[in-house]
């Protein structure tokens, strides 16, 4: 049997008590914590379409709708167009040339300073892509839940509250199931260079 590596918790008035606070007064003031706790307005609960209540139940509770993502001058790059045609990442467009057909962006990774300058055929601009109608079974790049690379993926429910549901290629749990995934609409475009 494995040991607990954590100590065992005292309760509200041992802890009250060691740290020099009477339990009586620790008492009063979880009584006032709990009035206070009533007296606040309950929020609505969120409603989902009958389509996807019962997926969503069954991977948990959907994310809220996004805050307004601004795709004016975000784009979708292509950073090794010979070695790794299929990577594309998420980045912010600073300038463009129109002259000489470049791009110049910075990576829109919150950890990295990269600085890119870019030819027209591996940056696709995503300005107004949130208002693309998916519809079930499109093919789709999408950028990948808590990262901003895009990858591969097909769509599994049209778009609703500003999330598309979408079963990303090759990200199959150790079962090969493949559960869906909500991702913002402004953040799925079309695959590029008419791939399927």
């Amino acid at each position: 049997h494995r040991q607990s590596n954590t100590a065992p918790r005292r309760s509200s008035a041992a802890a009250s008590s060691a740290a020099g606070v009477p339990p009586l007064a620790t008492a009063a003031a979880s009584s006032t914590a709990i009035k206070q706790q009533k007296q606040q307005p309950l929020l609505p609960p969120i409603l989902y379409p009958p389509a996807t209540t019962a997926a969503a139940t069954a991977r948990g509770i959907l994310p809220p709708p996004p805050k307004s993502i601004t795709t004016a001058n975000l784009a979708a790059i292509q950073i090794n167009p010979t070695t790794s045609p299929d990577d594309w990442i998420l980045a912010k467009i600073l300038s463009h040339d129109k002259s000489t057909k470049t791009y110049t962006l910075s990576d829109e990774d919150i950890l990295s300073n990269q600085i890119y300058k870019m030819a027209e055929k591996h940056v696709v601009p995503l300005k107004d892509t949130e208002k693309n109608k998916w519809q079930r079974g499109d093919n789709v790049y999408a950028v990948y839940p808590d990262t901003t690379s895009l990858y591969h993926a097909t769509v599994s429910t049209p778009p609703w509250n500003g999330f598309v549901m979408v079963q990303f290629k090759d990200d199959g749990d150790v079962d090969g199931v493949t559960h869906e995934k909500a991702v913002a609409m402004a953040h799925v475009m079309k695959v590029p260079g008419g791939r399927k």
